[in-house]
């Protein structure tokens, strides 16, 4: 006899931090379980993240996926069955213009570039170095200028909330060459390839 499947061509794709996972940073036995059965009943499951290919991936000890997956909030399409990259869009190297001046101008931000097979921490702080334990983030420090000017996916501004605030004041104002700010929480401020969102790549 056949066996039953629920979920047959049924696609679910959870965000990660706060629903998959919890404030503390763990997976509850719950929501494993839970995956574990929809998986079985036919579903095919993916994550849609913020984070890159190997912060996600390292939650595959204990959950699985069998679909492809948005990581960098909608800049990438992975599909980890076969550690490829199925689409992707980049940032102009122009925005690298507006990284240096926003550094500059708020020297107490943390900066960090996310690329392909890298991300890059260009200027550090609490809130930075919270974000690497948190995402268990493998890192190269990096002046900005040593940083690859292709294949930026995302740019994050860590800091205080007032003083995030602000920054986006300042860079709002710059010239815009093709990119987005998004808040991811109060203490992020991303910078994202324009049109691009998790929803946007899921569609």
């Amino acid at each position: 006899m056949q066996k039953e499947l629920p979920f047959k061509e049924t696609l679910l794709v959870s965000d990660m931090d706060g629903t998959l996972i919890t404030d503390k940073f763990e997976m509850p036995e719950r929501n494993i379980e839970a995956v574990r059965l929809f998986i079985e009943g036919g579903g095919h499951f993916a994550f849609s993240t913020g984070r890159t290919v190997f912060s996600a991936g390292a939650f595959f000890d204990r959950v699985r996926v069998n679909a492809p997956c948005i990581l960098y909030n909608g800049a990438v399409l992975f599909d980890y069955s076969k550690a490829e990259f199925l689409w992707s869009a980049d940032l102009p190297e122009s925005v690298f213009e507006l990284c240096s001046a926003a550094i500059q101008r708020f020297p107490d931000l943390g900066a960090e570039v996310m690329t392909d097979d890298a991300v890059y921490i260009i200027q550090v702080n609490v809130s930075t170095r919270r974000h690497i334990i948190n995402e268990s983030i493998h890192y190269l420090m990096r002046d900005l200028a040593d940083v690859p000017r292709t294949g930026a996916h995302k740019i994050i501004f860590t800091g205080e909330a007032d003083e995030l605030q602000q920054a986006l004041q300042f860079v709002e104002r710059q010239p815009n060459g093709g990119w987005d700010f998004v808040f991811s929480s109060p203490n992020f401020l991303e910078i994202l390839p324009q049109n691009v969102s998790k929803g946007t790549t899921l569609v």
